[in-house]
């Protein structure tokens, strides 16, 4: 049997330690896990596109992101969770940072240019096809059910030609002819300008949702950090503000 030196064997053993953790080095991350409200897809995409590092995003209503993150809280977590509502981030547990209010959506009805409602009795009167996400699902659906009293939601859903997953959804229903009105975020109604155009509504006029981001406490990516501050800052700032999202607590732009 030959004998390998002593000295040789530690060389070639020294080299393969060296080789696998070369090789571990150069697997790629994988990407942060964002889960969004399908109302802020638009700057979504543009931060993914800018960021610089895999961002992977899913979408959907917020409601129905809180039940994903609870589903998959000890499996697969999210790394952050940017809902159309701060109230959905109490909803889904605790978290590891919360950033300061990103933005503020106010509800409007959206309506071609061609029939725009005077006022709410125009807004729900009998032959208006209406639609609004819903409440078990978005924001948009239940901050309108919260703020309306009870007669007024009541009138309202009577009046209801369809409910949608998300307010994007019913936006499209306006733009596609299969709705005549939708109650959507006045940040939503821009992305669907000029073709379409958000009305304020003194009824309405208490609808607001207030936009933050948290990272997750199930997240085990200490980068999640680091595209928060990316959200909070002049970049996001200025991303917010390209779709046409008004700054926290500012007038609508």
């Amino acid at each position: 049997m030959r004998r390998v030196p002593l000295g040789l064997m530690a060389v070639v053993l020294g080299g393969g330690v060296a080789a696998f953790a070369v090789n571990r080095q150069s697997r790629p991350a994988p990407p942060l896990v964002v889960l969004v409200a399908a109302s802020l897809r638009p700057v979504a995409e543009q931060v993914a596109a800018e960021y610089g590092e895999p961002v992977e995003l899913r979408y959907g209503g917020s409601e129905e992101l809180v039940a994903q993150i609870r589903l998959t809280a000890d499996l697969a977590p999210a790394d952050l969770f940017l809902p159309a509502d701060a109230s959905y981030l109490d909803a889904c547990g605790p978290h590891a940072a919360v950033s300061p209010p990103l933005t503020t959506m106010r509800a409007v009805a959206l309506t071609r240019r061609d029939y725009v409602p005077a006022d709410w009795a125009a807004l729900t009167a009998p032959g208006v096809r209406l639609g609004i996400a819903s409440p078990q699902t978005a924001a948009v659906g239940k901050l309108t059910k919260r703020h309306l009293d009870g007669a007024r939601w009541d009138a309202l859903s009577a009046r209801l030609a369809v409910t949608t997953d998300t307010v994007t959804q019913s936006a499209n229903g306006v733009k596609l002819g299969t709705l005549d009105a939708a109650i959507v975020w006045d940040a939503t109604a821009r992305q669907f300008a000029p073709d379409l155009v958000g009305t304020p509504l003194p009824e309405l006029a208490g609808v607001r949702a207030e936009v933050r981001v948290a990272v997750l406490a199930g997240s085990r990516r200490p980068a999640a950090a680091a595209l928060l501050a990316y959200l909070t800052g002049a970049d996001g700032r200025r991303i917010f503000a390209a779709h046409g999202f008004a700054p926290p607590d500012g007038p609508s732009p």
